[in-house]
């Protein structure tokens, strides 16, 4: 099925220019970042005892307060002083940066899910904390990481209002 059969030209010119390849630059260049990032701020704040820890996933849940609408300002005024403006950096970046609250708290939601039984007994085998990271939290955490990359990418995907006031002309298109 077409997704608009009225008016072929517009959707051929949509689906078949630079604006469908600077979706997915966008989307493939912030999911990951998202990712990272959040997974590794999440596993510190489960594992991490200090209370600097718990201060930033405070933080975190703030961030949550934070509507996009209400920053925009801001945002497009870092984005000028940093000379990214009219660029896909300038969307992806702010774009990474308002998806990761929520997605470390999923991911905080789910690593304090995993037995302190496994950490300690990777921990009797000599582990540190990275190995524990890579060999444990990262393959338990597969479902959450999937569910999390979904959610991101249609936010990122859907995400109109960073490259209406972050973006001006058509030449800042990836290819053409």
């Amino acid at each position: 099925m077409w997704p608009c059969p009225r008016r072929p030209p517009i959707c051929r010119s949509t689906w078949s220019g630079p604006y469908l390849l600077n979706s997915l630059v966008v989307t493939a260049g912030a999911t990951p970042l998202t990712l990272s990032v959040s997974f590794l701020a999440a596993y510190a704040i489960v594992r991490g005892t200090s209370r600097a820890l718990r201060w930033t996933f405070s933080v975190f849940l703030l961030g949550l307060a934070n509507p996009l609408q209400a920053t925009i300002i801001p945002v497009y005024y870092l984005i000028a002083k940093a000379q990214m403006y009219d660029t896909l950096l300038a969307i992806v970046l702010p774009s990474a940066a308002f998806v990761i609250p929520i997605t470390v708290i999923i991911m905080v939601n789910f690593l304090r899910d995993i037995p302190d039984e496994l950490y300690e007994s990777m921990r009797a085998e000599g582990a540190g904390h990275w190995r524990m990271l890579w060999n444990l939290a990262l393959p338990l955490s597969r479902p959450a990481l999937i569910t999390v990359t979904i959610y991101d990418a249609l936010n990122v995907w859907n995400g109109f209002l960073f490259p209406l006031v972050l973006t001006q002309s058509p030449d800042s298109a990836c290819c053409r």
